[in-house]
Order: structure tokens, then sequence, then C-alpha cells
């Protein structure tokens, strides 16, 4: 879930700026970046298969601002 909150101020007629703040990964899930397909077994534990084993994962919760002039 992303989360994304703006706001314009206007200048005068020609300049505005633009406030935003955004959250990545609002709830702070973890999210697979990348699974195995790998049939082979796992080194550390024998027997123990990795096929379909998450191996990564996406960044935790994350957040800026910015500010963008418009003329």
């Amino acid at each position: 879930m992303d989360l994304r909150i703006a706001k314009t101020f206007r200048i005068n007629e020609r300049v505005s700026v633009l406030g935003l703040f955004e959250f990545f990964n609002l709830f702070n899930s973890a999210n697979p970046a990348a699974v195995n397909f790998n049939q082979n077994h796992s080194p550390r534990l024998p027997g123990e298969p990795v096929f379909g084993t998450v191996s990564q994962f996406l960044p935790g919760r994350e957040g800026q601002f910015g500010l963008r002039i418009e003329f």
C-alpha cells in the first residue's frame, strides 16, 4: 500500500508550488523480490528443498518529500 499527499500553493498567476509527501510500503509488509526456482537441495539443511523459497525481499517502509515549482 502506497500513500501520496499533495498540495498546490499558488504564488501568483503564473507560478505555483506543489508540495509532495509520499510513503511506499506503508504497512511495512514483506514483499518478495526473488524466488528460488532451483530444484537443488539446500547446502545448510541437507534434504531440505529450496524450490519456491524467497531469497530476496523488497525494501521496507520508505518515505520521501519534495517541492515542485511550476511556471
